[in-house]
């Protein structure tokens, strides 16, 4: 429970809750010149919202399918034996000279 407090998506749709009210109350008592560009801002919030909670879900399957990708993926083998250990020359093996 204590990550989903974390989440920026949470945050974000509260944020542009607060923000539709704000602009409701406001519209409804000090400002009412705003009343008609109401809906009009209602939809720029939904479009923004919808953009940026679709670009986040996309990049969650995105990163997903990749970490899927690289997990498959072999690991490099490694010499652990002592004496391959032993053959390498300090610096890492030589690079023979043409």
């Amino acid at each position: 429970m204590h990550d989903t407090w974390k989440s920026k998506k949470l945050w974000f749709a509260v944020g542009v809750i607060v923000f539709a009210f704000a602009f409701a109350v406001l519209s409804a008592t000090v400002t009412p010149t705003l009343a008609p560009m109401f809906e009009q801002f209602c939809g720029v919030l939904e479009f923004v919202s919808a953009a940026y909670l679709t670009g986040n879900v996309a990049n969650k399957f995105v990163a997903a399918k990749a970490g899927a990708a690289v997990a498959e993926a072999p690991a490099p083998k490694v010499a652990t034996s002592k004496k391959a250990l032993e053959a390498t020359p300090p610096g890492g093996p030589r690079i023979p000279e043409d």
